[in-house]
Formats: structure tokens, C-alpha cells, sequence
């Protein structure tokens, strides 16, 4: 709340400039006024949809690149060198 007030206030002093980053009050107006059109709602749905949409896209590439690198040579001599370097963490003894 006081990161809000905070913001609120270099606003309307002129310290942060409109064109930088709007109001919270501004913020909310026009969150009000697209709500009240329902095109906050539209854009919200076709945001949860390009979500959902590239998990879909990342999870059968992932499962697709994993069947590769588990069932046959050529793939795991291809992608595994590459996966372990991302997951390797070093430990202490």
C-alpha cells in the first residue's frame, strides 16, 4: 500500500512523468472504463488463451525432445550433453 501511495504521490507532483508510467488513479479509471465495455475482459481471456497456448507448444516440445533423448542413442548423445550442463549443481563435501 505505501509502494502505491508513493507512487501516487510522485505523479502528482510531476516527479514520475505521465508519458513514463500512468497514475494508480489513472490506472484504475481506465480499468474501470474497460471493464464497464468488457474489453478488459476479452483481452484477458485472449491472454489466457496465448498462455495456454505456448504451455501447450513448450510441454510437446519438452515430452518430444524427451522421448528422443530417452528412447534412442542418437538422441541422448545429441541432447543430453546439453541438458546436463543446465542442470548440474555443484555440491560441497
Amino acid at each position: 500500500m505505501a509502494l502505491v501511495l508513493l507512487w501516487q504521490t510522485a505523479s502528482s507532483t510531476g516527479v514520475l512523468s505521465p508519458e513514463k508510467l500512468a497514475s494508480p488513479l489513472t490506472v484504475a479509471q481506465s480499468a474501470a472504463e474497460l471493464v464497464a465495455d468488457g474489453q478488459l475482459v476479452d483481452a484477458f481471456l485472449v491472454s489466457l488463451g496465448r498462455v495456454f497456448f505456448g504451455f501447450l507448444v513448450g510441454g510437446v516440445a519438452g515430452v518430444a525432445l524427451g522421448l528422443v533423448s530417452g528412447l534412442s542413442r542418437w538422441g541422448e548423445t545429441l541432447l543430453d550433453p546439453r541438458c546436463r550442463c543446465c542442470g548440474r549443481s555443484r555440491t560441497s563435501a
